[in-house]
This record gives structure tokens, C-alpha cells and sequence, in this order.
């Protein structure tokens, strides 16, 4: 593979980067959003517990100074008497009662319930004993006396629970101080991760994408301004940037050889224009003042020559023009291949003595759909060049045959043959192998490439230095149903 392909494929996609940095844009984010939700959570479970041990504490408050106030009453009872204070001293236990099972729903610890319920048992105990004591209508010194060891008890064990809620709140404060810290904490880490998060997408794009994009924006601006040297060379940002990069580098490098091709092909075309323009200019001077009917004879078959090849290098002109252009017309006609190639065969032999023309024809017509005279100027530049290319003489072979659906044309040689890293740049435009050996604009080849194409057909070369080429000519065929 080449270095150039290598440190491309080496580089990320446009794709894969944004694929990159969209996930860690949503791994950041869920990160964060799971930490949030989860310290929220720890939050919101922290702040239910110490509200909880709050109205814990505030039940049993309330349950202590119910319970005072039912001594107190119990007391004024005791002394006056009043029906009035006994009935509110009696629906106090109701009251007390209740907080307790209200105690008992917020329970938050084994041991709290344990102490609700010694103080349920310590509460029924005072009661019994007040009972007892006002029952056998003891004076209020003695009631108090009988009744003051279980409502120490009682109380004690209230207090108790007063204590348990109280360091049970200063838990739960502590546990939600702690939450919210950690929240935010985690608000804050989750914020900074994503603005690091944005400065290294801003830095990825800036390093990735948009510094390769304005390099090469740069090198194509100075290549429209005229400096044909400009290239953007390899750009380390994405893979795609990198290929663009590299097609313009390629782009530019073609037109710097199709320009450079250009001028070699005008000073060449300038050169074979000049060789017989001196050739036709002393053969005008010949036959002005030769007197020698066969000199002159001469002069006027050489004068014809000229001419045929400066028409043949106009022609080849004006063919690549149209081609280029897009004019190619096609005036196609269902006929037999056999005849062209038979009558180009003929018309070669006697131009080339030192070259045996053989024209190859199978007993079966070979029918094709294309424009007759386009096809002629394919053969006869194939055979034309396998003439020219052959210098020391040789076989040259014209032939045609049906394979299956395809027509197919071939013109052979052994010639000097072409070189394997020459073989598919002889179809470009202006490209002249050997002018040591033969002359012209460089466009027959392309021109025929581009004929064979504009038919739905192809072109092959088989080609080895020294021995010869075979150039196949692949055109659709058509069905001998169809031409009758």
C-alpha cells in the first residue's frame, strides 16, 4: 500500500470523529446526570429521614407534656374535685394514645421502637397507678407519692426518646449537609467536564477540520491565481479532508502533465507541420524548374504524401476536438464487418512492402449496429500504427470473429511492442511513443478509444517489448435474424 494511502487510512473519518465526540459528549452527560440524580436522590432520602425524626421529636414533645398536663389536671382533680377537669384529664389518654401510634409509624431505628414501647407499657402503669391511688380517695400527697416512681419512669424513658430523635435529626442534617455537598460537587464536576468536553471538540474541529479545510482552501485559491505550483500536500485532519487534499494535489499534478503534454504536443505538431510544409515548399520548386518528366512524377507522388499526412494530422485534430466537445455523431447502419476490414487490409498492403497485410475472415458474417466510416478509422489507425511500429518489417494481421454476443476486430504486429508502464497512458491524448520511429499529433489511439467507446464497445492491448501487441477492438454484435 502507499504512504500516501497508509497515513490516510491511518487518519480518523469525519464519521467516526463526530461518532467520537458524540459519545463522549453523552457518556459526559449521563455521567453527570446519573451523579445528579443519584446525589439528588441521596438528598431527597436524607432530607424524608430528618423530616421524619423532626415530627418524631416533636410526637413525643408533645406526648411528655400531655402527659405533665395529666398530672396536673389529675392534681386539681384530686384537690377541687370538678367533673369539668376530670373529663379533660380523660380525653388526654385518647390524645396520648394516638401520638403514639403516630410514633410508631415513624419509626426509623429498631431501638426507637423498642422505646415506644416501654413507654406505652411505663404510660399504662402510671395510669394504673393513679387509678389506684384516687379510687381509695388517698389525699393528693399520697396520690402523688403512689404515682410519682412510674411517672419518673415514664418520663425517663420519654426523655429517652427525645434523645434518640434528637441525635437522630443531627444525623439526618449531617447525612443531607453531606448530599448537598456532594451534589454539588458533582454539579460542578459534571459542568467542568463539559466545558473541557467543548474546548476539546472546539480544538478537535479546529485541529481536525477546520485548519485542513482553510490550507486547502488556500492552496486551491493560489492555484485559481495562477500558481500552478500551489498543492495542498497531506493534510493530518480527517481522513476525507485528507483524500480531497490529496485528489487536488493529484488533479493539479495531471493538469501541471496534461499542460506540460500540451506543449510538448504543440511543439511537436509545430515540428511534423514544419517537415512537410519544407517538403511541399522545395517540391513546388521542384517541379517549377525540373524538367525531368519522371523527377517530376516523383516530385508530384512525394507532394501527395504531404498532403495526406497533413490531412490525416488535421483530421486526428478536429476528431479529438469533437470528441472532447461532445459532438461525436454516429450514423449507424446494421453491416458486415468482414468486407471493412478486407478492403483496409487492401488498401494497406501495397504501401507497406516490407509487411506481409494479412486480413483474417471467418465464413459467417459478423453483423454490427455502428457507423461504417467511424469504424473504418478505427482499423485503419490500428493498422497504420502496427505498420509504423513494426519498422524492420514483419507479419501485420487484420482480422474479425463473433465470440457469443461480441464482434470483435484485432490488428497484430510484431513490432517493437510497448513497455507495461506505457500501456495505458498511449491512450491519452498527445502521447507519442518513439518519434525516432513514427510522426503525428498523438491523438489516433485517443481518438479510436473514444470511437470504440461512443459504440458500447471496448479496446484491449496485449503488448510485449520486442515481440509485438494485439490490439481487440470489442463491439456489441448483432443477431443474424436482426440484419435479415
Amino acid at each position: 500500500m502507499p504512504q500516501s494511502n497508509r497515513s490516510a487510512a491511518a487518519l480518523p473519518t469525519i464519521r467516526s470523529l463526530s461518532l467520537a465526540w458524540l459519545t463522549a459528549f453523552v457518556i459526559l452527560t449521563l455521567v453527570g446526570l446519573a451523579a445528579l440524580l443519584g446525589s439528588s436522590l441521596a438528598l431527597q432520602r436524607a432530607m424524608d429521614v430528618m423530616a421524619r425524626d423532626v415530627r418524631s421529636a416533636a410526637l413525643i414533645s408533645e406526648i411528655e407534656a400531655a402527659v405533665l398536663m395529666h398530672q396536673r389536671l389529675g392534681n386539681l382533680m384530686v384537690i377541687t374535685g370538678e367533673a369539668n377537669i376530670a373529663n379533660a384529664r380523660a380525653a388526654l389518654v385518647p390524645e396520648i394514645r394516638q401520638k403514639l401510634r403516630q410514633a410508631a409509624e415513624l419509626v426509623g431505628e429498631p431501638s426507637e421502637q423498642e422505646g415506644l414501647d416501654r413507654v406505652a407499657v411505663k404510660l399504662d402503669n402510671y395510669l394504673e397507678s393513679r387509678r389506684r391511688a384516687e379510687v381509695d380517695g388517698a389525699e393528693l400527697e399520697d396520690v402523688l407519692r403512689v404515682a410519682r416512681g412510674s411517672l419518673g419512669d415514664l418520663l425517663a424513658d420519654l426523655r429517652v426518646l427525645r434523645e434518640l430523635n434528637d441525635a437522630q435529626v443531627a444525623r439526618a442534617r449531617a447525612q443531607a449537609l453531606r448530599a448537598d455537598r456532594l451534589a454539588n460537587g458533582i454539579g460542578i464536576s459534571a459542568a467542568l467536564l463539559l466545558i473541557a468536553g467543548f474546548i476539546a471538540i472546539a480544538v478537535g474541529v479546529r485541529r481536525y477540520v477546520l485548519r485542513p479545510v482553510l490550507s486547502l482552501h488556500g492552496a486551491m485559491r493560489r492555484f485559481r491565481d495562477g500558481e500552478r505550483d500551489a498543492r495542498a500536500r497531506e493534510q493530518r485532519g480527517v481522513s476525507e479532508l485528507s483524500e480531497l487534499a490529496r485528489m487536488f494535489d493529484e488533479m493539479a499534478d495531471g493538469l501541471a502533465r496534461q499542460r506540460q503534454a500540451q506543449l510538448t504536443f504543440l511543439a511537436g505538431v509545430a515540428h511534423d507541420l514544419k517537415s512537410p510544409l519544407a517538403t511541399l515548399k522545395t517540391g513546388i520548386y521542384t517541379l517549377e524548374y525540373e524538367s525531368s518528366e519522371l523527377r517530376r512524377g516523383k516530385t508530384r507522388a512525394l507532394l501527395d504524401r504531404q498532403v495526406d499526412l497533413l490531412i490525416r494530422m488535421v483530421d486526428d485534430l478536429l476528431d479529438a476536438t469533437r470528441i472532447e466537445a461532445g459532438h461525436l455523431e454516429l450514423r449507424r447502419t446494421a453491416f458486415d464487418l468482414r468486407p471493412l476490414v478486407k478492403d483496409v487490409a487492401a488498401l494497406f498492403a501495397p504501401t507497406a512492402p516490407n509487411h506481409r497485410v494479412e486480413a483474417r475472415l471467418p465464413p459467417e458474417p459478423v453483423l454490427v449496429d455502428a457507423d461504417g466510416l467511424r469504424i473504418e478509422q478505427v482499423v485503419r489507425n490500428l493498422v497504420s500504427n502496427a505498420i509504423k511500429y513494426s519498422p524492420h518489417g514483419g507479419d501485420v494481421a487484420v482480422g474479425v470473429e463473433r465470440r457469443g454476443a461480441e464482434a470483435v476486430l484485432y490488428v497484430s504486429d510484431t513490432g517493437i511492442g510497448i513497455p507495461p508502464d506505457e500501456q495505458q497512458s498511449i491512450f491519452l491524448p498527445f502521447r507519442r511513443r518513439r518519434l525516432d520511429i513514427a510522426t503525428g499529433a498523438g491523438l489516433g489511439l485517443s481518438v479510436v478509444r473514444r470511437i470504440v467507446a461512443a459504440h458500447g464497445g471496448r479496446i484491449e492491448l496485449e503488448s510485449q517489448p520486442g515481440v509485438g501487441s494485439t490490439f481487440t477492438v470489442v463491439l456489441p454484435a448483432l443477431s443474424g435474424q436482426r440484419a435479415a
